[in-house]
């Protein structure tokens, strides 16, 4: 009968001592969904920005651009559409990657919960293909139910992104961003409309 006793006794220290009856920290918060790939091609960054704008995730939407390092790489670039430079110059004079990271935090803080920006390219092509450079071109359209009154909601066009690869990583990134005119008016206002109508 003693035996048998220290028999389980043994047992039961041998699992106490693994960890078994201890409690565990509770799981961390449930942080948003991501599908964000290492841009490793010019394709993998396009694929990551329609991601980071239907997911709502501002890291990856931001991770998308050009962030220059050092004074002898190209800055990020926005150039906007014709109609919307027209009407709101002042803002898109000086545009640079905080202005674009700002407008997309703006843009998804006003979407109700549960919604998500609904975007689509069509006719898209990668032009242009050079070791270290591509340029892809597509027509957008964009679907954004943010709560604004008498703001625009749909928005379409043709954008174009050179997108760079930069040596220090081998990571490709949208390195200049020009929007244009859809070529029907079905939609009237472009991307440019939307990011002028969040930085007022």
């Amino acid at each position: 009968m003693i035996k048998f006793n220290k028999y389980y006794i043994l047992i039961f220290l041998a699992l106490s001592s693994c960890g078994l009856f201890s409690t565990r920290d509770p799981e961390s918060p449930d942080t948003g969904k991501s599908t964000f790939v290492p841009p490793t091609s010019a394709i993998d960054v396009v694929t990551n920005f329609k991601n980071a704008i239907i997911e709502k995730n501002t890291e990856n939407y931001s991770s998308c651009f050009f962030d220059s390092v050092n004074a002898t790489e190209t800055s990020y670039s926005f150039v906007p559409s014709a109609d919307a430079y027209a009407l709101y110059q002042s803002i898109f004079d000086n545009w640079n990657l905080d202005d674009e990271k700002h407008i997309f935090l703006a843009i998804i803080s006003k979407l109700p919960d549960g919604i998500s920006p609904q975007l689509e390219f069509t006719n898209s092509d990668y032009i242009d293909r050079q070791p270290n450079s591509e340029t892809y071109i597509s027509d957008y359209h964009i679907l954004v139910n943010h709560n604004i009154q008498g703001l625009d909601t749909a928005f379409a066009g043709t954008l174009q992104f050179i997108i760079k690869r930069r040596d220090s990583n081998g990571y490709w990134y949208i390195q200049k961003w020009t929007d244009n005119n859809p070529s029907n008016d079905s939609v009237g206002a472009t991307w440019s409309i939307l990011k002028a109508q969040f930085a007022k």
